[in-house]
């Protein structure tokens, strides 16, 4: 008997049959480049439009933020 024919399997089967036609959303990412003093402002006003944020990182006084939106 495979794993998919125990009753494991069978209820493993009917949740990724249920949740992942809701995990097809398409979203685009983005990243902008600005200076650190400006990250806080930019990620305030990005998640208040409904944007989510995904990563940063800072190099040379300027940071990339990375966004996502649908």
């Amino acid at each position: 008997m495979s794993f998919w024919d125990s009753i494991l399997g069978q209820q493993l089967a009917k949740v990724l049959i249920r949740e992942l036609p809701k995990l097809n959303v398409k979203t685009k990412q983005y990243a902008e480049t600005m200076a650190d003093d400006s990250v806080q402002d930019f990620i305030k006003t990005s998640l208040e439009m409904g944007e989510r944020y995904v990563s940063h990182y800072s190099f040379g006084g300027k940071t990339t933020v990375i966004m996502e939106k649908d």
